[in-house]
C-alpha cells in the first residue's frame, strides 16, 4: 500500500476505517486504497496519496460503524 505523504493521526485513522468498506467512486475493493488516473492515458492508476480516500468511501464506512453502534446499542438494552 502506498503511504500518504505526512498523514496526521486523524488521517490514517480514517483511512484504516475507509479502508473497510468498497469505493463507489474509482471501485476500489474493500482493502485497496484509492485511486485516480494517471497522468497520462498510457499510465495504470495510482493510488491518492493527498487524502486518505474518496470523500463518499469515507462518509459511507462513517455511517456503517454508526450503525453497527447503534444496532449494538439496541441489542444490549432491554
Amino acid at each position: 500500500m502506498t503511504p500518504m505523504r505526512n498523514p496526521s493521526f486523524d488521517q490514517m485513522q480514517t483511512r484504516q476505517l475507509a479502508l473497510t468498506v468498497a469505493c463507489r467512486y474509482c471501485h476500489a475493493p474493500a482493502g485497496e486504497p484509492c485511486t485516480v488516473p494517471g497522468r497520462t492515458p498510457a499510465e495504470p492508476r495510482r493510488p491518492l496519496e493527498n487524502f486518505p480516500a474518496h470523500h463518499c468511501r469515507t462518509n459511507h464506512a462513517t455511517r456503517l460503524r454508526r450503525l453497527q453502534q447503534a444496532d449494538q446499542q439496541r441489542n444490549e438494552t432491554p
